[in-house]
């Protein structure tokens, strides 16, 4: 039998990422978590792990987590920083601490280095170009430090999640260190991506405020005007393609301008866009059901993808289940998934640390 490899998760959110875990021999025994409800989520969901909720920035929650990692004998450390101050490439806001997040990270790992063996990173692909007052690369400053700590084996890369078996193209940026051996990261497996008919198909049509009896299939409210657009437009195309009247419109008639990617039905045969938090609404990325078309020319399901299909274009297992306190909180649902790193892929990646 496989020894199990204890971790400690920081920035662990709600742990969907580290969901598969479990099933090859990765242990979660300590996390943090800054936002009370996913905190009290990952709790849930990971009941042997001590969670130490709060700030990683405040030293005593710091010196907890650095106690309690080294007390249950963990060997890795997982981290994904927030990256919203990542999100353009060298972009670095001198006004937000939280920027440097992590450096605090870094510091975890100096401060438990008698006992860590092997780290793992996951962030945007921007922290990749991001620098550091405009000029040493951040990635090399962890590399650096890293090697310095006697991480002797690094790999890093970005992957896109289509390309592992998941329904939805997810690019993310990944860092694996190692003290034992060599880890790799997995290479491109997947030729002809999974896509969104592959996936969702099989659920029910649900109209804006609908619910179905399958749990977490339920559609949310839109107002009629989004419908009636959404309604008019075609599979894998944006609404502003549409002829007059059923073009995107402010309520005092003039015309909207969004995103490119907002007002636009997903591609049945495409695996489906990065999913964002706030996927209820139809102003960010496309999280608009593709539909199918009717007979009177117009198309079903206008509306945003129900919790249940983020789950599964996220790559959760069927019978994933949320929390009892959690049930009605479509909002944060909605956002630990936009959230999170999928699950699948991270598992492949773990599946190759060093033993």
């Amino acid at each position: 039998m496989t020894d199990i490899i204890k971790y400690t998760s920081l920035f662990s959110c709600a742990g969907i990422g580290e969901t598969f875990l479990s099933n090859i021999g990765l242990e979660s025994n300590v996390s943090n978590e800054l936002l009370g409800d996913r905190a009290r989520y990952y709790q849930a969901k990971y009941k042997i792990s001590t969670m130490i909720p709060g700030d990683i920035m405040d030293d005593k929650i710091l010196g907890n987590l650095i106690k309690a990692h080294i007390d249950k004998g963990c060997t890795l450390t997982l981290m994904s920083p927030p990256c919203q101050d990542f999100s353009n490439a060298g972009a670095r806001d001198h006004t937000n601490p939280r920027a440097f997040l992590y450096e605090r990270g870094l510091q975890f790992l100096e401060r438990v280095n008698q006992i860590n063996e092997n780290v793992f990173i996951e962030e945007v692909p921007a922290f990749f170009t991001a620098r550091l007052n405009g000029k040493t690369p951040i990635l090399s400053i962890i590399k650096d430090k890293l090697y310095e700590l006697g991480y002797k084996y690094i790999s890093h890369a970005i992957l896109d999640s289509a390309d592992y078996g998941i329904p939805q193209h997810r690019r993310r940026a990944f860092i694996v260190a190692s003290k034992k051996g060599l880890w790799r990261l997995p290479k491109k497996e997947i030729s002809k991506p999974l896509t969104i008919r592959d996936t969702i198909e099989h659920l029910p049509s649900l109209e804006a405020g609908e619910y179905s009896e399958i749990p977490y299939h339920y559609a949310a409210y839109w107002d009629t005007r989004y419908v009636e657009v959404m309604k008019h437009t075609p599979s894998g195309c944006s609404a502003f393609l549409n002829p007059y009247p059923w073009k995107p419109i402010k309520e005092n008639d003039t015309e909207a301008s969004y995103y490119r990617t907002a007002w636009r039905r997903a591609d049945w045969d495409k695996p489906c866009g990065a999913i964002l938090m706030k996927s209820a609404g139809m102003g960010g990325m496309i999280s608009c059901h593709p539909g199918r078309r009717l007979n009177n020319g117009t198309y079903s399901d206008a509306r945003a993808f129900t919790p249940k299909e983020l789950m599964l274009l996220t790559g959760l297992p069927n019978d994933y289940e949320v929390p009892a306190f959690a049930l009605n909180n479509d909002i944060l649902i909605r956002d630990i998934i936009g959230e999170c790193v999928c699950p699948l892929i991270e598992r492949k990646i773990m599946e190759l640390i060093p033993r």
